[in-house]
């Protein structure tokens, strides 16, 4: 202790400033090492022992304390848990700090008076005290050595030991109070409520929680352990089994910091408020749910809010640009409409080690997608989620694969097993022409939420008795912001009509005149003068049946030597590649996403589809007329359609840009209702 801090602690008794004994007093510099503090007021006094006072009344129960003194000590004397307490590295417990307190940077704590209330092993204080900021902190528990010695030689922090409900320093001192995990454990909630705001400034910060009304797992663990188990060694001993045999690290944790004290605390949200509102009518409470806790505060900043991790399944990050286009979009739109809620989002990739490669996004966590042979680890992907998003293109379409279809129910089952929400997101179901597809398709009976794309698959739903209402929702991706790249506005010249050329290898496979009708449609093309744009929208290389890349270069090499057809070469972004299309004077495309992003961008396009998932799109933009399926596909049909399209051109981009705001509106409203699953559910 320092003697310039003597002048702000008072006695618990009278609230009256102590005074130093001289009287075995050992002093070095400004420190006091031992000595005594007395009150003349009530005549109490309090020992100073190896630099700390001890302000506690004599009549109260230590066991608590003691325990935690005796689990502290062991933690201490293991190096290999030295560094880690309570599941978090020092670092991880400062982020903690600014987290909760809603703090941008430490630099808003410079020049502030901040009380760590419960501070424990006082493992943030060295921390904080770097930013100029006077700390105060105290705790109950008796293990203090490496506390003392690594504050020390820092003039700015102060350690006492001292009890919550009776804390020795004057009313209204500190702009921030601090109490974090220390209340669940008091015997005199309201008292050390009190407490609290008592000695935070009118206008200070104040942070602290309990538990919330509902009892756990390890509550119940640790309630049985300590009346099986009185002494708090053995419980030691025990945990550290737990830990070795099961491990789970937070599990034994927690369970073990529940066995130490004699009383658990837990209240709901409104009981709280109730106890708050009691303390002060002029102070401003904030209290809300945080997982299993109830957080409560004071102040000019927000509570922190707990962040729902979402497993998405269904989609990658590279290969078919469909993927990242709709997952940006839904992982965009969610944060507009849910702004104050932080969220974190799990991909569940089939592509691990280029999915994460490419992933630039600190939310977003790529793991391997769930098979036979990572079955433990797929139980535990969706484990550690909050809720579960399918987002399929096309669910239950397979035809007559069993194995498509059984890839399709997976995903449903693994996410009820662990009982998580779960949304299957503005998809195409069916058509159910198969029995696989139809006995598959029962599973979505499982989902809490499922939103169809087009018409065609709310009738595939209703077959299955599934009512999901008559609307159907525009796929997400006709939000998505194009962004022209430098490496291509070269291409984006206008000094010829450009005429955009999407090939699929999805339709090439299942037919085999596709190809030929295309290079001959695109000769066709050239000779009136136009230009060609080769786009692969499933542009990665080494992707068996949809690697459109390779299509797509070995069809513009068949045109080597013309300066009228250009293939673009370079990867691109979804984002990127709808710059590009936007440019176009017409679309020609056989991929679902490419032609979302030529009709989001006005531009107007002919579908060649193998699903009624086509034809459906272009009915959103009320273009159904230009679609052809591709058993209808020949050259004849091709050239007619396009004709009519080309002349018609300017009607239909006067129409695109008339219903794309509706169109995008809706695709909102499928996110609102996903906001308010999520809501529903993880709240």
């Amino acid at each position: 202790m320092r003697v310039s801090a003597l002048k702000a602690f008072r006695s618990i008794c009278c609230q009256e400033v102590f005074r130093l004994s001289s009287e075995g007093c050992l002093l070095k510099g400004d420190h006091v090492f031992a000595g005594c503090l007395n009150c003349s007021k009530c005549n109490r006094s309090y020992e100073i022992v190896r630099g700390m006072p001890e302000i506690l009344d004599r009549g109260m129960d230590t066991t608590t304390g003691e325990n935690y003194g005796a689990y502290f000590r062991r933690i201490l004397s293991n190096s290999r848990d030295h560094e880690v307490l309570y599941g978090k590295t020092v670092k991880e417990e400062v982020e903690d700090f600014c987290f909760k307190l809603g703090l941008s940077s430490l630099e808003e704590i410079r020049g502030k008076v901040i009380l760590d209330a419960g501070c424990g092993l006082a493992r943030i204080e060295t921390h904080l005290a770097k930013y100029g900021a006077q700390i105060y902190a105290f705790d109950v528990q008796t293990e203090w050595e490496s506390a003392y010695q690594r504050t020390e030689a820092l003039p700015h922090v102060h350690l006492f030991r001292a009890n919550l409900s009776q804390i020795p320093l004057p009313s209204r001192m500190f702009d921030i109070v601090w109490c974090d995990g220390a209340l669940p454990y008091v015997n005199n909630l309201q008292q050390c409520l009190s407490e609290l705001e008592r000695v935070a400034k009118t206008d200070g910060w104040i942070f602290s929680w309990v538990y919330s009304e509902r009892r756990g797992l390890v509550e119940k663990l640790a309630r049985r352990v300590r009346r099986l188990i009185p002494s708090a060694r053995m419980r030691f001993f025990l945990f550290d089994f737990l830990f070795a045999v099961v491990g789970k690290k937070n599990f034994a944790l927690a369970a073990s910091d529940m066995s130490l004290s004699s009383k658990i605390n837990h209240l709901s949200p409104s009981e709280l408020e109730r106890y708050l509102l009691e303390l002060s009518g002029k102070r401003s409470w904030k209290v809300q749910r945080f997982g299993s806790m109830v957080v409560f505060g004071s102040g000019p900043k927000n509570l922190p809010r707990k962040s729902i991790k979402i497993a998405v399944v269904g989609l990658g990050l590279t290969g078919n640009k469909g993927g990242p286009a709709i997952f940006s979009c839904l992982k965009q739109a969610l944060q507009k409409v849910w702004p104050e809620q932080p969220l974190r989002f799990r991909l569940l990739s089939s592509d691990f080690k280029r999915d994460f490669e490419c992933n630039l996004d600190n939310e977003v966590e790529i793991v391997a997608r769930p098979n036979l042979k990572r079955l433990k680890g797929a139980l535990s992907c969706f484990k550690g989620c909050d809720a579960v998003v399918d987002m399929h293109g096309v669910k239950f379409g397979g035809g007559k694969s069993l194995k498509a279809a059984l890839y399709d129910v997976v995903p449903l089952v693994l996410a009820k097993i662990w009982r998580k929400p779960l949304i299957c997101f503005t998809q195409t179901y069916g058509p159910l022409h198969h029995w696989q597809s139809r006995w598959a398709a029962y599973s979505l009976h499982l989902a809490d939420l499922v939103l169809a794309r087009e018409s065609d698959s709310v009738v595939s739903l209703r077959e299955i008795g599934l009512n999901v209402g008559d609307q159907a929702f525009p796929d997400i991706a006709i939000l998505l912001d194009s962004t022209a790249s430098q490496d291509h506005r070269p291409l984006l010249s206008k000094s010829k009509k450009w005429v955009g050329i999407n090939l699929s290898s999805m339709v090439s496979r299942r037919s085999a005149d596709y190809l030929s009708c295309m290079k001959n449609f695109a000769c066709w093309l050239l000779e009136r003068g136009d230009g060609v744009l080769v786009i692969a929208h499933s542009s990665q290389e080494d992707m068996g049946v949809l690697d459109d890349w390779q299509l797509g270069r070995d069809f513009a090499a068949t045109f080597k030597g013309s300066d009228g057809v250009i293939f673009l070469e370079k990867d691109s972004s979804p984002a990127e590649l709808k710059a590009i299309i936007s440019k176009c004077d017409v679309f020609v495309g056989s991929r679902y996403h490419a032609l979302v992003a030529a009709l989001s961008s006005g531009v107007p396009s002919l579908a060649i589809g193998w699903n009624y998932k086509y034809r459906g799109l272009l009915n959103e933009f009320g273009q159904e007329a230009f679609s052809i399926e591709y058993q209808d596909l020949n050259l004849e049909t091709l050239i007619r359609d396009y004709l009519v399209l080309f002349e018609q051109s300017e009607r239909v981009r006067r129409e695109l840009k008339e219903r794309l705001p509706h169109l995008q509106m809706r695709a909102l409203r499928a996110v609102e209702l996903t906001k308010k699953e999520l809501q529903r559910h993880v709240h």
